[in-house]
């Protein structure tokens, strides 16, 4: 469920290079959507458009997927994670007249090899 704006809590979800991460935002009587990529250590914000998938301008390379946010369900799916993945998302939801935002801090890392 997204949570009220004035919150500070961010989630933190950590993935391995190739691997898949999810960004669940859900709520009811959803108005607008709109998910944000900040880019740990830089000022710049890109919003992540559901229309056509467009981030900063770019089309995204078909590793992004948005789910319908009519249905109540906003999530964000990356697939085949990189390193240029890892930052702050943020998705922003209006419901009812109230602003609501949900924040992910995703880290990648590389593949842990076992050691026998």
């Amino acid at each position: 469920m997204c949570t009220d704006a004035r919150s500070s809590e961010t989630i933190e979800v950590v993935a391995y290079i190739g691997q898949t991460a999810v960004f669940p935002c859900t709520a009811t009587s959803i108005l607008s959507t709109d998910w944000w990529f900040h880019k740990v250590g830089t000022g710049s914000a890109n919003q992540i458009s559901s229309a056509e998938l467009i981030i900063n301008g770019f089309l995204a390379d078909g590793r992004f997927s948005l789910r319908k946010a009519f249905t109540g369900d906003a999530s964000l799916t990356i697939g085949n994670v990189t390193y240029s993945d890892s930052g702050v998302y943020i998705c922003r939801v209006q419901q009812d007249g109230v602003d609501n935002q949900h924040k992910f801090l995703l880290t990648v890392l590389r593949e842990y090899l076992l050691k026998y």
